[in-house]
């Protein structure tokens, strides 16, 4: 299990540059996943840190849902 997690959560509005900095992420060799569902974060974060394998996340996320942030601090 790693110790060391960087996690970049990516939001904005249409047309915005999201899927610009999510490609200049991934080119920096971050995970990179757009439209990650904020409900599947919490499980997602339990498995990236139990691989111990992924240290560099980036994640563009809809944050329209008020329940994001309920989801993030459980992280």
């Amino acid at each position: 299990m790693s110790d060391n997690l960087d996690l970049v959560v990516i939001t904005g509005m249409s047309g915005a540059g999201k899927t610009v900095a999510v490609q200049s992420f991934e080119d920096l060799g971050y995970f990179c996943i757009d439209n990650m569902p904020p409900n599947l974060i919490p499980k997602f974060w339990e498995l990236i840190k139990e691989s111990g394998k992924i240290t560099k996340i980036a994640l563009v996320v809809d944050l329209r849902s008020r329940a994001f942030l309920k989801i993030f601090k459980q992280c």
